[in-house]
């Protein structure tokens, strides 16, 4: 093994559990530590319906992944608010995450949105496929307790709850100033929306957009800002789509003027990942870098319904378009001191969390 690959994590960088869909934060209140919400997929798999069990995950220095335990599953929802648990129906799909010490009703200061079927399995896709929701919950510490207190279903603007087709699927949490957005949509449609003070319903309608404005767009959005070499303040919008028949490369489109575009698609940054159909990530800056999460079916050998989350670097031109990301087995290299048993056990408790293999 090389000293470079000695001072990396190796990707998969997650290697206990099958994950997916990873939505990276680093928060205000712990700056030197990424935190990390994917989703799971359970073995063995059964087509897309088989995801439970929200793992948090953390690192201080890029290579050492802590696992803080699952934060929530399909059984911690109230079957008086969202139905019946079927025994064959687990959508517990691409989930984000939000700080937001201002609530009105103090409420948080860490949210956790996920997506959730409503529908039964056994009835096919016209039933499980038309029956999403989106439900948010609190929580004062970013990777746990989450379930412990209300779990809220998303509203509309007038007060009812939106039930959807896949278009509601993928939510990411967009933060400008003192305002967030709902950005989320699947089946080839985007949407975007600003959020009440609640975070718990839309202020608005959604704005909607389709391949017209979007080129090759399928699922799975996540917004984020970057000021380039000339000063300008860029909102980027990345999502998967399909260029070619093999898979979803992840695509980008930059905006100028804010969440709502007009947007300037700009190509591929990311080739697919050999899941089949599926891409899924996120970017963020930590410690003066720029980092990609993203799965690949490495950890299963190949079956895209047993994902795993992976991360590489990324790189800017000064105009603030990204250069194609490369994928490496071995992930991105350290970026701080190695791992302090005695200082995780004080800062998460001793027992409560577990480190993962390289």
């Amino acid at each position: 093994m090389s000293e470079k690959e000695r001072k990396c994590a190796g990707n998969p960088i997650i290697k206990s559990n099958y994950t997916a869909d990873p939505s990276a934060h680093v928060w205000p209140t712990d700056p030197d530590r990424l935190y990390l919400y994917p989703s799971s997929d359970i073995a063995p798999p059964a087509g897309c319906d088989l995801m439970d069990q929200y793992h948090v995950y953390s690192t201080d220095n890029m290579v050492d992944w802590i696992d803080h335990g699952e934060i929530l599953r399909r059984d911690d929802l109230s079957e008086s608010e969202w139905g019946p648990h079927y025994k064959d129906a687990f959508f517990m799909w691409a989930p984000d995450a939000a700080y937001y010490p201002n609530h009105p009703e103090g409420k948080g200061p860490y949210f956790f949105i996920f997506p959730h079927s409503i529908g039964n399995m056994t009835k096919g896709a016209d039933e499980w496929n038309t029956n999403w929701k989106l439900g948010i919950a609190y929580s004062d510490s970013p990777y746990q307790g989450f379930k412990d207190n209300e779990i809220a279903i998303l509203k509309d603007k007038d007060g009812n709850e939106i039930v959807g087709a896949g278009w509601l699927i993928d939510p990411c949490l967009f933060k400008e100033g003192d305002d967030f957005y709902l950005v989320t949509g699947g089946s080839q449609e985007f949407r975007v929306a600003k959020l009440s003070p609640d975070l718990r319903s839309l202020a608005e309608d959604f704005h909607v957009y389709t391949q017209a404005q979007l080129p090759h767009y399928h699922e799975g959005p996540w917004m984020f800002t970057r000021v380039n070499d000339a000063g300008e303040k860029l909102y980027y919008l990345m999502y998967p789509g399909m260029l070619d028949g093999e898979g979803d490369d992840m695509l980008y489109a930059i905006s100028k003027t804010g969440v709502y575009g007009p947007w300037d698609y700009q190509g591929s940054l990311l080739k697919p990942v050999g899941t089949g159909d599926t891409s899924h990530g996120s970017i963020v800056e930590f410690k003066g870098n720029w980092y990609i999460f993203y799965h690949n079916a490495e950890l299963s050998k190949g079956q895209g319904n047993l994902r795993s989350v992976c991360c590489d670097q990324v790189f800017f031109n000064p105009d603030g378009t990204i250069k194609m990301v490369e994928q490496t087995k071995s992930s991105v290299p350290a970026i701080g001191d190695e791992v302090d048993r005695e200082a995780l056990d004080a800062k998460f408790g001793q027992g409560n969390y577990s480190i993962e293999e390289k």
